[in-house]
């Protein structure tokens, strides 16, 4: 009885970290393969479209040009034509991003997407290297006092004649159609701002930078030219 005794409590002991152990072991769980994250989908297939309208307010050409033509008043009578040119250039081009991406995401010619896409991506580009000019010329002791009164009234007069382009009247139309129209202002009153540059202009790299755009918008205008020739020349479907 007295070996039983002493027995009984090793077995109780064994039986107990038996029980415990049998509580740790928890089952493995299944590892499963993650799923594949779906494509970005964007309105162009070479890139993603890398501005986004807020919601609630859609950016239509129409809507840019506007902003545009409002943006073309910010800029001082006192402040040299190169200097000018610079700052309404970059406006410009992130005009030019805009009226590009709206065309991305609501057109539906495949021409216009093209045309889109060609001067989303000369802005893009265009906007570096402005971005890297402007840096230099802020550069300490700089100077950007107008040349002279006269140059100043000239210069002011020539912005004006932008705007007037800018506002030019266009009906009402599809996305496609207001594309074209509106894109053809932007490349017209963008030409006028380039001439200026050339005209009153004393830095030889705005100049050089004026010269390149003329050539780019007479480019990509020739393109609008010849879809809307073609969209006239063909009788819309009753």
């Amino acid at each position: 009885m007295m070996r039983l005794r002493s027995i009984l409590p090793a077995f109780l002991l064994l039986l107990t970290s038996l029980a415990l152990s049998e509580c740790e072991q928890k089952p493995t769980p299944k590892t499963t393969k993650p799923a594949a994250l779906p494509a970005p989908q964007h309105g162009d297939a070479r890139e993603l479209v890398t501005h986004s309208d807020p919601p609630g307010e859609p950016v239509t050409a129409r809507s840019i040009v506007v902003a545009l033509r409002e943006e073309m008043l910010n800029n001082s009578a006192v402040e040299n034509p190169d200097h000018i040119f610079t700052h309404l250039l970059q406006v410009y081009h992130h005009s030019g991003l805009d009226l590009a991406q709206a065309q991305l995401r609501q057109g539906k010619d495949a021409g216009l997407r093209l045309a889109a896409d060609t001067l989303r991506h000369r802005s893009q580009r265009n906007l570096k290297q402005l971005e890297a000019l402007d840096l230099s010329q802020h550069r300490p002791g700089a100077d950007f006092r107008a040349t002279s009164a006269s140059q100043t009234r000239a210069l002011q007069k020539a912005i004006q004649r932008v705007r007037r382009t800018l506002a030019t009247s266009v009906e009402a139309g599809t996305a496609d159609e207001e594309f074209a129209a509106f894109t053809s202002l932007f490349y017209k009153s963008g030409s006028l701002l380039a001439q200026a540059e050339l005209q009153y202009g004393r830095e030889a790299r705005q100049k050089t930078l004026a010269r390149q755009w003329l050539a780019a918008q007479k480019r990509e205008q020739q393109a609008l030219d010849t879809w809307q020739k073609a969209t006239r020349a063909t009788p819309k479907q009753p």
